[in-house]
């Protein structure tokens, strides 16, 4: 609960139309989502990135804000914030067709303070290449080794690394001959 707390300005963009959120959540992560205004007073709308059974869609559910309660429309559940409600559907997706996430970088950061800079870039977050699919936090702490330089990334460019190295190996003979 305490990630999601921490991360909310970066999920919910209550000024997101039903065409930002399904563009900015198109080629995220199975389960990474957006909670909004909708078009119709007291409510709002979870906007969802499905999985391959479901086709890779964005699905949109309708969230009632009734008596200072919150629930998906015609689900029996109701929670006493839009944060307990993410957590929910978070942790079991009794009544979704996906269980919702956080995107990797947010879920894989050590750091309370480091979660706390990433909200500060709100709905600009979905924008940087941190909040693609399968980004980790790479912040190094105390506790943790450095990754080694065998170890690779899916988003790194292995194919170019031999390349770059000959050219700087080919540089510095130069230079020195």
């Amino acid at each position: 609960m305490e990630r999601l707390l921490r991360t909310k300005p970066i999920w919910f963009l209550p000024h997101t139309t039903r065409e930002e959120a399904a563009q900015i959540l198109h080629d995220k992560d199975s389960g990474n989502f957006i909670i909004r205004e909708a078009n119709k007073k007291d409510t709002f709308a979870l906007s969802v990135k499905l999985g391959s059974s479901h086709g890779f869609v964005v699905h949109h559910y309708i969230i009632l804000v009734m008596e200072g309660r919150v629930a998906l429309e015609d689900s029996d559940l109701t929670f006493d914030n839009i944060v307990s409600l993410a957590f929910h559907y978070s942790s079991v997706c009794d009544e979704m067709p996906e269980m919702l996430c956080l995107p990797d970088i947010l879920e894989s950061a050590d750091s309370q303070q480091y979660l706390m800079s990433l909200a500060l870039l709100g709905k600009a977050f979905w924008s940087y290449p941190m909040a693609r699919p399968g980004r980790r936090s790479l912040l190094i702490t105390e506790n943790k080794p450095m990754l080694h330089s065998s170890e690779s990334n899916s988003d790194q460019c292995d194919d170019t690394s031999p390349r770059i190295k000959e050219r700087s190996e080919h540089k510095l003979k130069k230079r020195t001959s």
